[in-house]
């Protein structure tokens, strides 16, 4: 952060948790990870053979620059790409709708059924988020579809296990 232009905000977000932190201001972060089971003499193997970077997803994102707030104006329907994607337990889905009203976002999977509703109400214009969980989804592809204002917009969701 010390190489940027001063003033300029920078942040890293935590997708699995939502948390954002200014890294001007704070020196560390800590984050729980997920306990794995240890491995047996027999099972030792390199740390080359452990890593798996076909598996891994991406946790953590460093945004550089004005972020948009919640009350920013926006000029469009929107759903930005589903975070952490593929994933295997949370991911974080944002949208923005142009003007207060109902919104939907649900997630269908490949044969048209409706697996999941985040949201279903009335919302404020402006940016927001949802948490899909993947919980009880079967691992593949799913659709994550947001309705408002008469539109439809569209992502795709893998979920692994």
């Amino acid at each position: 952060a010390a190489a940027l232009p001063a003033g300029l905000p920078v942040v890293l977000v935590d997708l699995a948790t939502g948390t954002e932190v200014d890294v001007r201001a704070r020196s560390s972060y800590t984050f729980d990870v997920a306990p794995r089971p240890a491995l047996s003499e027999d099972e030792v193997v390199g740390l080359g053979e452990l890593a798996d970077p076909a598996g891994a997803a991406d946790r953590f994102v460093l945004r550089i620059g004005a972020a948009a707030s919640a009350g920013a104006a926006v000029s469009e329907l929107a759903l930005e790409a589903i975070a952490p994607n593929p994933f295997a337990a949370t991911a974080r889905v944002a949208f923005a709708v142009p003007t207060s009203g109902r919104a939907r976002v649900s997630v269908v999977d490949v044969r048209g059924r409706e697996v999941a509703v985040l949201v279903d109400g009335a919302v404020e214009a402006g940016r927001h988020e949802a948490v899909l969980e993947a919980g009880r989804l079967a691992a593949g592809v799913y659709l994550v579809r947001l309705e408002a204002g008469g539109r439809v917009v569209t992502r795709q969701a893998a979920v692994v296990r």
